[in-house]
C-alpha cells in the first residue's frame, strides 16, 4: 500500500489509558495503536492530546514514527513528543516503544544494514518536519473554516435527542385510510406523556454549566450567554409544558378524525360507555390524558350541542374569556371524561419488580457499555471543547451542554444557544451514548426487560378476545398514558426495533448508523404503541360468526409497523395471538421474586 498520512484529534488520556487505544479506521481517520505503555507518552488530564501524525510503511515490520502534539491547558502552546514503534504495526504486536532521541542502537529498532539505518534516519527526520508543517497548516485552516459556533439543521437535530426527542420530530400522517376497507372495532393505546421540563437533576446541570461556560474568554463562542434566559428552574422539574399539551391534544384530534365510528359508540348522549382512560400517579401523565381527551372529543361534542355543558361566562360581575359583548350563557365545555390513576403491573412499571431493582437498576454492569462509550468518544468531544473554550471540560460538562441543547430545541425551537458548542459529528455520538443506557436499563440489554410488560399485554389481549367473541360491552377505546419505561417495555415484549446483536460500545460507526433501536423512535415524548382490532368490511356472515375476519394492526407513534411473524401490517387475529401465546403464560410475581 502507499504511505498513509493521517491527522486526528484524540480524547483526553489519563495515566495508564494510552495502552487501551487500538488500531481501527472510522470516518477515514486513522487511530493510533498503543499496546505497550511508555511513561514519556502517558499524557495526564492537564494535557489534551490534539493531533497524531503517523506514517505507515508498506512493510508491516518497518518502524512507524509518531509525533504527538499535546495542548497545554490554559496556554497557547503545544508540546510535541516524538515516538517510534518498532516491529509489527499490528495493534498488540508492538515490540517496544520509545522517544526518538538519537538512540539508534541495540535498544532501538534493528535494521539489516548500515545503509538502511541511514535511510530510515533521514526518513524519520523528513517525516517529523512534514508532520509539523502539516499540523500547523491544518490548524490554520481549521481556525478559519471550522470550529464553534457550529450551525445545525434543526429538523435533523430534533430527531436525534434520544428520549428527549419531541413527538413532532417525525411528521405524523394526517389521514389514516384504514377505514376504507376495515372497521376499527377497538383502539388501545400505551403512550408516554408529552414534552416536559427537564428533571430536577437536569435543571441543576443546566444551572451549573451556564456560569461555568461564562468563564470562557472565547466570547465569539459563548457570547449568547449574555442575553440567555434560563427557563429551567428546579421548581419546574418534570412538569408538562405547553408543547406537551399541544402534542397530546393534536394526537387526540387526529384519532377523532380518523376513527369517528368508535366515538359514536363511546359517547351515548352525555354518558361515556366502553371507554377507559388511565394515567400513572404523576401530574404530567394525567395532564397528558386530559389534553388527549380534549382533542379526541372536542369536535364530536361541538357538533352535538346537547352534549355540551352550558357555562356562565360572566362570574361575580366580572367578564371572562373575552365575552363582554356576548350573551352570558355559552356552550363551551364538554362533559368531564373518566380518568383513573394506577401504579402497578398493568402499567408496565419496572421499579415495582424486585428482581429488576437488584439485577438491572442496582447492577453496575447495566451501565458498563454506556460508560465505556462515554469515556472513549464523549471524552474526545470534551478535549476539543477544552481547546475551543479555553477552560477544562469533562464528559459530564459535555452532556450538560447536550441537555441544555435538547431542551432548548424541544421547548424553544432554537439551536443558537447550547447547540452551537456541539459539532455536527457530536450529535450521533451523544445520542448513541444515551441509547446504550436505555437499551440495557429498559430494553433488550436484559432478557428480563422483554417480559415485564406481560401483565399489560395480557389485558390488551383480553380486551381483544372480548371483542372477537362478540361481548356487547367490550372496551372500544382504552387510553393509558405512562412514562418512557412503559413504552420501552411494551416494544421490547413485542420484539420491535430489535437488532440481531446486542448494542455495544465498540461498534463501528456503520453498525451504529444502521441499528434498529433508537430512543428517538421507540420512546420520544408522547411516543406510543396502539393496538387496533379490525374487521373486514367485506366479511361474509360465516366469517363474522367465527371471527375469522378479524385482524390486528399495531402502530408506533401513529405509523403502522409489522409484527415479527405477521405477514404484513394487517395481521390475522389468530396469527397475532399465536405469536405471543406462549410468552403470555407468565406470572409477574414469579418473574420478579
Amino acid at each position: 500500500m502507499d504511505y498513509a498520512t493521517a491527522i486526528m484529534r484524540l480524547s483526553t488520556l489519563g495515566p495508564g489509558r494510552i495502552k487501551n487505544m487500538y488500531l481501527s479506521y472510522m470516518d477515514d481517520t486513522a487511530l493510533a495503536s498503543f499496546c505497550h505503555p511508555y511513561s514519556p507518552i502517558i499524557i495526564y488530564y492537564y494535557y489534551q492530546v490534539q493531533y497524531i501524525r503517523h506514517i505507515i510503511h508498506p512493510d508491516d515490520h518497518t518502524p512507524v514514527i509518531i509525533v504527538i502534539y499535546s495542548y497545554i491547558s490554559n496556554t497557547r502552546y503545544f508540546r510535541s513528543t516524538v515516538v517510534m514503534i518498532c516491529g509489527s504495526i499490528n495493534p498488540c504486536g508492538v515490540e517496544f516503544m520509545l522517544p526518538l532521541q538519537n538512540k539508534f542502537g541495540s535498544k532501538t529498532c534493528k535494521y539489516d544494514s548500515e545503509q538502511t539505518r541511514k535511510e530510515m534516519f533521514y526518513y524519520y527526520i523528513t517525516a517529523f518536519f512534514i508532520g509539523i508543517i502539516t499540523f500547523h497548516t491544518k490548524l490554520a485552516i481549521a481556525s478559519i473554516t471550522t470550529g464553534p459556533p457550529y450551525a445545525h439543521d434543526i429538523d435533523y437535530f430534533r430527531q436525534h435527542l434520544a428520549t428527549k426527542t419531541p413527538y413532532i420530530a417525525y411528521p405524523k400522517p394526517k389521514v389514516d385510510t384504514i377505514g376504507e376497507k376495515y372497521d376499527v372495532l377497538q383502539f388501545q393505546m400505551v403512550s408516554r406523556h408529552g414534552t416536559r421540563y427537564p428533571s430536577t437533576g437536569d435543571c441543576q446541570d443546566i444551572g451549573k454549566i451556564i456560569p461555568y461556560l461564562q468563564t470562557s474568554k472565547n466570547k465569539a463562542v459563548v457570547g449568547w450567554l449574555d442575553t440567555y434566559k434560563n427557563l429551567y428552574p428546579e421548581r419546574r422539574g418534570k412538569e408538562l409544558d405547553i408543547n406537551g399539551m399541544r402534542e397530546m391534544y393534536a394526537h387526540g384530534a387526529r384519532a377523532a378524525f380518523n376513527y369517528p365510528g368508535l366515538l359514536d359508540e363511546i359517547l351515548d348522549d352525555d354518558v361515556f360507555l366502553y371507554y377507559s382512560a388511565l394515567a400513572s400517579w404523576s401530574k404530567r401523565t394525567s395532564q397528558s390524558v386530559i389534553a388527549f381527551q380534549q382533542g379526541l372529543f372536542e369536535n364530536h361534542q361541538r357538533s352535538s350541542p346537547s352534549n355540551l355543558l352550558e357555562v356562565d361566562v360572566q362570574l361575580a360581575g366580572n367578564n371572562v374569556l373575552g365575552h363582554q359583548d356576548r350573551a352570558h350563557k355559552q356552550n363551551l365545555f364538554a362533559p368531564i371524561q373518566t380518568l383513573f390513576f394506577e401504579n402497578g403491573t398493568n402499567v408496565a412499571q419496572a421499579d415495582i419488580c424486585k428482581r429488576w431493582k437488584e439485577d438491572i437498576e442496582g447492577n453496575p454492569v447495566t451501565m458498563s457499555e454506556a460508560n465505556k462509550y462515554k469515556e472513549r468518544y464523549v471524552g474526545r468531544i470534551a478535549a476539543r471543547m477544552t481547546q475551543e473554550l479555553g477552560i477544562p471540560m469533562t464528559t459530564d460538562d459535555v452532556e450538560a451542554v447536550y441537555t441544555g441543547c435538547k431542551f432548548d430545541i424541544t421547548h424553544q425551537n432554537r439551536v443558537d444557544t447550547f447547540c452551537t458548542l456541539l459539532a455536527p459529528e457530536d450529535v450521533p455520538i451523544l445520542e448513541y451514548r444515551q441509547d446504550l443506557e436505555y437499551y440495557y436499563t429498559y430494553s433488550y440489554g436484559s432478557e428480563l426487560n422483554t417480559k415485564l410488560a406481560c401483565p399489560l399485554i395480557q389485558s390488551v389481549m383480553q380486551n381483544m378476545e372480548n371483542a372477537v367473541n362478540g361481548k356487547e360491552d367490550y372496551t372500544r377505546m382504552d387510553i393509558k398514558v405512562l412514562h418512557s419505561e412503559s413504552v420501552f417495555l411494551v416494544v421490547s415484549f413485542l420484539g420491535l426495533f430489535k437488532d440481531e446483536q446486542k448494542l455495544r460500545a465498540d461498534w463501528n460507526q456503520e453498525q451504529i448508523n444502521n441499528r434498529q433501536f433508537t430512543c428517538s423512535k421507540v420512546s420520544p415524548f408522547g411516543g406510543n404503541v396502539v393496538f387496533q382490532l379490525l374487521a373486514d368490511k367485506n366479511e361474509n356472515p360465516q366469517q363474522k360468526e367465527k371471527g375469522t375476519a378479524k385482524y390486528v394492526r399495531v402502530l408506533i407513534s401513529e405509523e403502522p409497523t409489522i409484527i415479527p411473524g405477521c405477514p404484513g401490517e394487517i395481521c390475522p387475529y389468530q396469527t397475532f395471538k399465536n405469536i405471543y401465546q406462549e410468552k403470555l403464560q407468565c406470572s409477574f410475581e414469579k418473574l420478579c421474586n
